[in-house]
C-alpha cells in the first residue's frame, strides 16, 4: 500500500513538472487576474491553489481544509488559516480551474489537428461527454445520488477552436438526453456533433438535422437503419 501511495505521489510530481513548463507563474496570474481569483497581491498564488486541486492533493475531495492546509504547510512552506483556503474555493476559483482545463486542452489537441480538418466546411466539432462519481454522505442535501450522493459532470468541448462550451455541475441522477435537450439552442447550421448513446434520442437528432447540422453517435441496438428511395 505504502508503495502504491509513493507511486502515485511521483506521477502527480511528474505531471506538475511537465505543467510549468507550460503555464509560467505571470500566465497564471493574468488568467487569475481576469477571473477575479487574484485580486490583490498574497502569500498563497494562483499556481499554489492550482497544485492544491491537482497535484499535491491526490485524494482530491476526502481531505479536510485543515489537512489542505497541512499540505499547504509542508509542501509550499504556505501557512494559511482553514478559513482562508476555505474562501479560496469560490466561484472565482472554480472559473479559474476552468480556463486552465481549457488552455491545457487546447494545446494538446490543436497540435494534433490536421490542416484538412481546420478548413473544412465544417462550423464547429462539439463533443459531448459526461462523467459521474458518488460524494461523502455529508454533500447529499446539496447533489443527490444513486445511493446518498453523487454528481454528474457534463463537459463539451469545441474542437477547432479549443474552446469549453459547456462545463456544468449536476446531480448524479440527472440524465445525459436531458442535458442534450435543453444545450439545442447552441446549435448552429453546419456543427458537428459528437456524443455517445447515453444523449440519443430521436427528438434530439431530428432537431440537430433541421438546424442543418451534422451528428455523429452510435445507434442503438434497436435501430433499423435503411436509406429512403
Amino acid at each position: 500500500m505504502l508503495n502504491r501511495k509513493l507511486r502515485v505521489e511521483e506521477d502527480f510530481r511528474l505531471i506538475s513538472d511537465e505543467l510549468t513548463k507550460i503555464f509560467s507563474p505571470n500566465f497564471l496570474n493574468d488568467l487569475a487576474r481576469k477571473d477575479l481569483f487574484l485580486q490583490r497581491s498574497s502569500k498563497f498564488e494562483p499556481k499554489d491553489f492550482i497544485a492544491l486541486c491537482g497535484f499535491l492533493n491526490h485524494q482530491s475531495g476526502k481531505k479536510s481544509l485543515t489537512q489542505l492546509c497541512g499540505v499547504l504547510a509542508s509542501e509550499r512552506n504556505i501557512s494559511l488559516s482553514t478559513e482562508g483556503l476555505n474562501q479560496r474555493f469560490c466561484e472565482a476559483g472554480v472559473n479559474l480551474l476552468k480556463d486552465v482545463l481549457s488552455t491545457l486542452t487546447l494545446k494538446q489537441f490543436l497540435s494534433d489537428l490536421p490542416p484538412s480538418l481546420r478548413h473544412a466546411k465544417i462550423g464547429r466539432i462539439r463533443i459531448l461527454d459526461s462523467t459521474s462519481f458518488e460524494l461523502p454522505i455529508f454533500y447529499q442535501e446539496k447533489y443527490f445520488g444513486y445511493h446518498k450522493s453523487g454528481v454528474r459532470i457534463q463537459l463539451e468541448y469545441e474542437l477547432l477552436k479549443g474552446e469549453l462550451m459547456h462545463l456544468v455541475v449536476q446531480d448524479q441522477l440527472d440524465s445525459d438526453h436531458v442535458f442534450a435537450e435543453g444545450i439545442m439552442s447552441t446549435i448552429r447550421k453546419f456543427d458537428l456533433i459528437i456524443r455517445d448513446l447515453g444523449y440519443l434520442s430521436y427528438e434530439t437528432l431530428r432537431s440537430i438535422s433541421e438546424a442543418e447540422a451534422y451528428y455523429i453517435s452510435r445507434a442503438a441496438t434497436k435501430i433499423l437503419a435503411y436509406v429512403k428511395d
